[in-house]
Order: C-alpha cells, then sequence, then structure tokens
C-alpha cells in the first residue's frame, strides 16, 4: 500500500513539474511529455485496478463507461483516419481528468492517505498559477498591445477553491487563500470562472458557518468579518474596472465571444442530420466537423456532436447519480465537509457545461482529483460498515 500512496503523491508532483512548463523550462519538452505520460499511465494502472473493487457506486459506472465511450470513439477515428486535428490535445484532456478520478478513488479506498499533502499540494498550484497567470498576462498584454486582455488562467484559480477546506487549523488562511483565489479570477476577467468561483465561493463559506459550532458566537462573527472584510477589498478593486463591467454588459447585447453561432451551427446540424448522426454523433471532436474547425464551448454540444443522443443520456446520469449520492449518503450526513466540497465541485462543474467544456479539459484535474477521493472514501465506509 505504501506503493500506492507513492504513486498519488508522485501524481501531483507530476502535475506541477508538467504545469511548469513554459517558465522553468521550454514548453513541449521531453520533461512535458515524460510527466503528462507517467500521469496517464499511473491513472490506468489505477482505473484497471478499480476493477477489482466490490461495492462501488453507480457513479463510477457512468463515469467509466462515458471514459470508455471516448476511448472507443477516439480508436474508431484513429484506425478509420478521420480524426480532426484536436483530437489528441482532446483526448489527452479526458484521459487526465478521467483517469485522475480512478487513482484518488482507489488511494481513498485502499490506503490511509494523509489529506495534508492536499494542503501541500493546494499551496503548491496556488503559487504555480500565480506565476503562470503574471506569465500569460504579459504575453497577451505585448502580443494584443493592450492592458485589457482576458486570461483564461481564472479557471485555474476557481478549480483550486474546493481545496480550501484541507487548510483546517487556521480560518485567516484560509480566508486569504480564497481572497487570492478570487482577486486573480476577476483580475483574469474571464466570465464563466467569475460566475464559477463565485458559486464555490458561497459554498465555502456555508460550510465554514456549518462547520463553526453554535456556542463558538465569537468565530462564527470573526468569520464573518474577515470574509465581507475580504469581499469589500475585491469590490472596491474591481468596482470601477470598466473592462470587466463591460464584458458582463455585453452578454445583455449578446456579446458572448461567438458562441451564439457555435452554439446554432451545431444544434442546427445536429437536429437535420440523419438517424445514425442523431442516435451516435458525429466521431470523436465531432463539433469541429460541423463547425470546420472549432469546439463546441459547451460540455452538452461537445457530447451531443461527439457520440450523438447516446453520448447526452450517459453524461445526464453522471449528475444524476452524484446528486442522488449526496442527498442519500449517510456518511456526508456525518461528514459536512466532504459534502460541501462534492457539492461545490459538482455545482461549479455543472455551471460550467453550460459555457465551456470540463470533461475534457486538462486543468480539470483538480476537480476530478478530488471527486474521486472523496467518493472512494465514502465507498471505504460503506464496505466497512457493511
Amino acid at each position: 500500500m505504501k506503493s500506492y500512496k507513492f504513486l498519488s503523491i508522485l501524481t501531483m508532483i507530476l502535475y506541477i513539474l508538467y504545469f511548469m512548463q513554459g517558465i522553468t523550462y521550454s514548453s513541449g519538452s521531453v520533461v512535458s511529455q515524460i510527466a503528462i505520460l507517467s500521469i496517464i499511465l499511473i491513472g490506468l494502472f489505477f482505473t484497471l485496478n478499480t476493477f477489482s473493487l466490490p461495492n462501488q457506486n453507480k457513479f463510477n459506472t457512468k463515469w467509466l463507461l462515458f471514459l470508455l465511450i471516448n476511448v472507443l470513439y477516439y480508436v474508431v477515428g484513429f484506425l478509420s483516419g478521420t480524426l480532426p486535428e484536436v483530437s489528441s490535445s482532446v483526448f489527452k484532456g479526458v484521459l487526465i481528468c478521467f483517469t485522475s478520478f480512478f487513482t484518488f478513488y482507489y488511494i481513498a479506498r485502499k490506503t490511509d492517505f494523509d489529506e495534508k499533502y492536499f494542503k501541500f499540494f493546494f499551496y503548491a498550484n496556488l503559487l504555480l498559477s500565480i506565476i503562470r497567470f503574471y506569465y500569460t498576462n504579459d504575453t497577451l498584454t505585448n502580443d494584443s498591445n493592450s492592458e485589457n486582455v482576458v486570461n483564461n488562467m481564472s479557471y485555474v484559480f476557481s478549480f483550486l477553491i474546493p481545496f480550501i477546506v484541507f487548510i483546517k487549523t487556521n480560518k485567516t488562511n484560509k480566508i486569504l487563500s480564497l481572497t487570492l483565489i478570487v482577486f486573480f479570477v476577476f483580475y483574469g476577467a474571464k466570465r464563466g470562472a467569475i460566475i464559477i468561483s463565485l458559486i464555490g465561493s458561497v459554498i465555502y463559506m456555508l460550510f465554514e458557518l456549518k462547520a463553526i459550532k453554535y456556542n463558538k458566537l465569537i468565530s462564527r462573527l470573526m468569520f464573518i468579518f474577515l470574509f465581507i472584510l475580504s469581499c469589500y477589498f475585491i469590490y472596491d478593486h474591481y468596482a470601477n474596472n470598466e473592462f470587466i463591467i463591460d464584458r458582463f454588459n455585453g452578454i445583455q447585447e449578446g456579446n458572448i465571444s461567438g458562441r451564439d453561432i457555435i452554439y446554432s451551427t451545431i444544434y442546427n446540424k445536429y437536429i437535420n442530420s440523419g438517424t445514425i448522426n442523431f442516435i451516435f454523433g458525429f466521431g470523436f471532436a465531432g463539433s469541429t466537423v460541423l463547425t470546420g474547425y472549432l469546439l463546441a464551448h459547451n460540455d452538452w454540444l461537445e457530447v451531443v456532436s461527439n457520440f450523438g443522443l447516446i453520448g447526452v443520456i450517459l453524461y445526464l446520469l453522471l449528475f444524476i447519480s452524484i446528486f442522488k449520492l449526496i442527498n442519500t449518503s449517510i456518511y456526508l450526513k456525518n461528514n459536512i465537509r466532504y459534502k460541501y466540497t462534492l457539492l461545490s465541485i459538482v455545482l461549479m462543474w455543472m455551471t460550467m457545461t453550460i459555457f465551456s467544456t470540463w470533461y475534457n479539459g486538462i486543468t480539470n484535474y483538480t476537480q476530478a482529483i478530488l471527486l474521486g477521493y472523496i467518493l472512494g472514501d465514502i465507498d471505504k465506509y460503506t464496505n466497512n460498515k457493511y
């Protein structure tokens, strides 16, 4: 079991190493390729090992089926020579997200993993994300000759919010970490990231208020004061930021970065397709076939263009399964930290599917890791009890 723990810690280190490319070493170098290949191989190892575990929750089955349908469509496309150019990067994102889930599911089920490693992983990721943010921002600013740029690193910061619960002892550090995250999310001016970060922040706030015992009135008031102070700091910094305000006002005017054209193109071509395409889709990365070269920027349209009605039903069942688990799990009723963390991940994930893609995003691995770990812990508790 020590070797399994080592592999889980190694996976987290490899993620940090991989995302250091372009900063400490050149992008696309052999270092990054070895790191990402190692992550995928470790993930596949634990995915295969998970098959042998008894009494798994129903979400796992659907998660595995969705992974397998991606693998099947990719292999068929590869063998037939019909894969679009973006397929390799998209498939890499799918493998990383879905196999990382199984890595930490298995670790939670079969080992006594020390959660302090999640805290270290969070701080390392936060520091690296800040460095990457400024590096990306400088590049975007120089390329556009403008200070008003949109930085996709905002999403990376948003995905770190659920990790804050693993800072167990110091509430000041928790609030400071959350403030820092939300600050950079707003700084990046990515509308979708701002929305999901606010969802994660609200759920985290509800958890902390619930976690503080009712007889600790001073602790509650102090936490609320620090939270309000942090909110005011962020509001005061960005309230007069015309660039962010204009971007949100643009939504009302129909300015959604061309997504309306992409959405309508995919929807109309899918609805008017033949029976085979309607049921089974247009193949891996099929959205690029329908639009010419663009991905859907929406999970549901990406899934329906790739896998048709079958894929949409399976993806919908993922959400139904996880919400049912959150609502019925006895373990979660007694462990509000995991319950609120799981709720935060799922609501952020579900919201993101509307205006972006989650399941094939390489940076979503942080949420997949926690999702797998918590579900593994739930199943370990259930199996030990019965």
